[in-house]
């Protein structure tokens, strides 16, 4: 199977999907406005002991309070007891309201709830990941040969120090036992430099890595033959990041605009952004993500079949099975997922999408876990929440319908239209935003206006239209000539004048 990177920057955003034979499987997103928090490690002060919760509300600075469960303050890992006796002791023995503490992000605060913490900080780099105070060595369970993952337990095991802890990577694998060393090193000698520079709570101590860094970091492999890259910056940085073997592999998009037009990206995530998804079949999928859950619903749709009913039945929900899991993929649903497949009445066609199910979510890097069917006969599965899916990313409540739709945010619309004048080869275009809109794509008074001119090789003649409807704010009425756009854009500034 093929694999590539693309990556694409924008005025105040940074898109990438990781591709399989061409196919989109998975999204990452990077923006100015709303930075990636996981991973990031905060000097945070301790403001509420909840003992009824066994949790701390802590500040690190960033508008919610973080919440900490007991079982991940540093001081309840480094507790000697057995762990039976640890979890007899209130939180209260452990950490008390203004406390000054370092924490790390470990999964992403919503507009309801602000971010997840732990105490025991984990650094990643290319082979291992450094736990300053982890206490002990583990080995990726990828790896499967025992004495490969022995002799990395060993060796790392001889290089720690105090109550340090590390974690092999896969990637550890292939490697000489010395640069797998020599990350360790690294890692401990970047921590120990963050602690010099420490400062009053709350404070930011260490930034979590660039989407480009985790890139290089977790994807960057021997089944990926290309990373590709519309801006020369990120071109240059990488070229100096990877390791003299993959330097051949990052290239820059020879053409003008977004690197997205390669592999029609830019119309496979706008399906992604879609509730419902036709199988090839005639079936299709209608996939909801509430607060509480993502619910995933199999209709036969237009789907026949030829046979039997419950062999058409079966043949549906196991196509159905491998396209949920790739959905669940790219759209990065996670926490609890319900699939209502359609009825079936044998265990063994139950025990058959289970099956599918699974493998096809093997090629899933995050942590998933199927626990089969209910009695009401959904299937129910957990997947860890990492960071935000791509419907929590790039929408918002509708206020016309009171929070029970959604429609694309502000910032949201900015990307897209961004990445549709990126994509455009005219000359010159006409475009109709509102004065919101406008504001999030080129800033206050055009600032970046010439920017996105000089990133999409086009004049860019913007006209600001209040009247154009939340669900779409924005409208590209001409592409073209720039003498022609020059009079479209004359006649229509007058007319909305």
């Amino acid at each position: 199977m093929e694999q590539s990177i693309v990556i694409t920057k924008g005025i105040n955003k940074r898109e990438a999907v990781l591709l399989e034979n061409n196919e989109v499987v998975e999204w990452f997103f990077e923006s100015n406005d709303r930075p990636q928090m996981v991973g990031s490690v905060f000097l945070g002060k301790v403001e509420r002991v909840l003992p009824g919760m066994e949790a701390a509300f802590v500040d690190i600075g960033t508008g919610k309070n973080g919440f900490l469960h007991r079982d991940e303050l540093l001081a309840f890992h480094l507790d000697p007891s057995d762990l039976t006796e640890k979890q007899t002791k209130s939180i209260s023995q452990f950490v008390s309201p203004g406390d000054t503490i370092a924490v790390q992000v470990t999964k992403e605060g919503t507009n309801e709830k602000g971010p997840r913490l732990s105490g025991v900080v984990s650094i990643p780099g290319k082979y291992v990941v450094y736990m300053p105070e982890g206490a002990y060595v583990a080995v990726s369970r990828r790896i499967e040969s025992e004495y490969v993952r022995a002799s990395l337990h060993t060796a790392l095991e001889n290089k720690l120090q105090h109550n340090e802890g590390a974690i092999v990577r896969t990637a550890a694998a292939n490697a000489p036992i010395e640069e797998v060393e020599r990350d360790l090193v690294f890692l401990r000698t970047l921590w120990q430099k963050t602690l010099r520079h420490q400062e009053q709570a709350p404070a930011l101590i260490y930034r979590a890595a660039t989407l480009v860094e985790t890139l290089l970091l977790g994807y960057l492999n021997e089944q990926v033959t290309e990373v590709v890259v519309d801006d020369i910056d990120d071109y240059r940085l990488m070229k100096q990041l990877v390791q003299t073997d993959d330097k051949d592999k990052v290239k820059l998009y020879a053409h003008k605009g977004s690197s997205f037009q390669s592999a029609r990206i830019s119309a496979q995530l706008a399906k992604a952004q879609k509730r419902r998804i036709w199988l090839k079949n005639g079936a299709f999928l209608v996939i909801d993500e509430t607060e509480a859950m993502t619910v995933i619903d199999v209709n036969t749709g237009k789907f026949t079949g030829k046979f039997a009913q419950s062999e058409t039945v079966l043949a549906v929900n196991k196509l159905a099975a491998v396209e949920a899991a790739k959905q669940i993929r790219l759209r990065n649903c996670s926490g609890i997922i319900v699939i209502d497949f359609i009825d079936m009445q044998s265990d063994s066609d139950r025990l058959a999408v289970q099956q599918t199910m699974e493998r096809a979510l093997k090629k899933d890097r995050v942590k998933t876990s199927v626990r089969g069917f209910t009695k009401l006969g959904l299937l129910e599965m957990t997947r860890k929440k990492t960071r935000l899916s791509m419907a929590k990313t790039v929408t918002v409540e509708c206020k016309a319908c009171a929070g029970t739709g959604a429609v694309l945010a502000g910032h949201g619309h900015a990307f897209m239209l961004e990445r549709l004048i990126l994509e455009e080869q005219a000359e010159a275009l006409v475009v109709a935003v509102t004065a919101e809109l406008r504001s999030l794509l080129v800033g206050g008074g055009d600032l970046y206006k010439e920017r996105l001119e000089s990133l999409a090789g086009v004049t860019l003649f913007l006209v600001t239209d209040n009247s154009l409807p939340q669900a779409k704010p924005y409208s590209i009425d001409f592409a073209g000539s720039y003498e022609e756009a020059q009079k479209r854009f004359d006649t229509m500034a007058q007319a909305i004048d």
